[in-house]
């Protein structure tokens, strides 16, 4: 084989490479996709950070005065939290589902 046909088929080659090659990122719409995507281990350790957040943060706000900024940021932790619990658990029960 002479050098031109060796580049010949190289270029061949790398044309059927790139056909290959079309996908879209899955990344991007892998939570959407209904697949076992989180382990159990996974889930339980960010329900209890969401549990840790939220608790800590309904334990503050009882002993915070109501004008304060703190009381603000642990309403706000507190709603965030609930959130993050809310969110898991979806998370929890479609990869259980």
């Amino acid at each position: 084989m002479s050098f031109g046909e060796s580049k010949i088929v190289g270029e061949e080659q790398r044309r059927k490479g790139a056909e290959k090659n079309y996908s879209a990122p899955v990344y991007s719409v892998a939570p959407l996709l209904p697949c076992n995507f989180m382990s159990p281990e996974l889930g339980q350790a960010w329900f209890r950070i969401a549990i840790l957040i939220t608790l800590v943060s309904a334990i503050l706000i009882p002993f915070e005065p109501r004008d304060s900024a703190e009381f603000v940021i642990s309403v706000a932790s507190f709603v965030v939290g609930l959130v993050f619990i809310a969110i898991v658990v979806f998370f929890i029960r479609r990869s259980t589902h």
